[in-house]
């Protein structure tokens, strides 16, 4: 799929606020509202993006961000994987090459919550070898607002950028 600069000027705007109508869309692009409908459905379509809420874990209390590593049994790394996935306070799993063999980003409302949740509901996961843990002291980009750089540039000659078909697992 190739996408020009008015794909780019429409994801740019979604990246922005998911709930922008077409209209308001067409209006500030300057196009046809039809035709931004049609292009928003397209990009829909084709798996280039999806429209999701987001939430805001400090407006529900969450004051705690924790990154997580573990070093695990090999033989038990999807189980163990999978099992911290299920864990409602996690936010995402990554399998991870390096130092540690998983990677998790862990949401609570206080130390002591993520005191709790590391030795009672993390310890009694068989397969951990062992853990770091990482308190976020801040946060400057997050991963929402993260935009592919074949979006933000495009080909000087022919004003477009052509994505990679996504792999489908």
């Amino acid at each position: 799929m190739k996408i020009d600069n008015l794909d780019r000027q429409l994801l740019s705007l979604m990246a922005q606020d998911g709930r922008m109508t077409s209209a308001e869309m067409a209006r500030v692009v300057g196009a046809n509202e039809r035709k931004v409908a049609y292009r928003v459905n397209s990009l829909l379509q084709s798996g280039a993006i999806s429209i999701r809420g987001i939430f805001n874990p400090e407006f529900f209390g969450y004051e705690v961000m924790a990154d997580i590593y573990c070093q695990v049994e090999l033989a038990k790394l999807d189980e163990v994987a999978r099992k911290v996935a299920e864990f409602p306070e996690v936010q995402w799993v990554q399998a991870a090459f390096g130092d540690h063999d998983l990677a998790f980003q862990v949401l609570k409302k206080s130390s002591s919550e993520l005191y709790k949740f590391v030795s009672t509901k993390l310890a009694g996961v068989s397969g951990i070898i062992k853990t770091t843990t990482t308190i976020a002291s801040a946060v400057f980009k997050d991963i929402h607002e993260w935009i592919p750089p074949e979006v933000q540039e495009k080909d000087e000659e022919t004003n477009e950028v052509e994505l990679i078909e996504p792999v489908k697992a």
